[in-house]
């Protein structure tokens, strides 16, 4: 078994998104997300080492405690991509990309919706629990 390198928590939020390079743009919907990066589900991921400017977009649309702009600009890299394989439990092509920078209003923003959700996922299994 594959032992767990990530440092921070991963949640499983869907925003779309928008990769822009100066020869291309890629239209994606994160699959996860954490304060140091996340995945991307994307038909033509960029290449691998790549870096671009990632901007999530509809943000606001996110259940938080938090005043949100529409959307967050972050400097990513690609880190890995993945493409379906039928074969493997792998659904989705798309891309791993690290966050390279940020501005603190952003990354308290990410930190924000993360423990957020985190916390109602941990309340709503509980409620799941006690309703059984």
């Amino acid at each position: 078994m594959q032992e767990e390198r990530r440092k921070h928590p991963r949640v499983m939020l869907r925003w779309p998104i928008v990769a822009e390079t100066e020869e291309r743009i890629v239209h994606g919907t994160t699959a996860d997300i954490s304060i140091s990066g996340a995945f991307i589900n994307c038909h033509s991921p960029l290449e691998l080492g790549k870096i671009f400017d990632l901007i999530i977009q509809d943000v606001s649309l996110v259940d938080c405690p938090l005043p949100l702009d529409s959307s967050i600009r972050i400097s990513a890299g690609v880190v890995r991509t993945q493409d379906y394989d039928p074969d493997k439990i792998i659904f989705s092509h798309g891309m791993a990309v690290r966050f390279l920078r940020m501005l603190k209003n952003e990354h308290e923003v990410i930190s924000t919706l993360i423990t957020h959700t985190l916390q109602k996922d941990r309340i709503d299994w509980r409620e799941e629990e006690s309703e059984s």
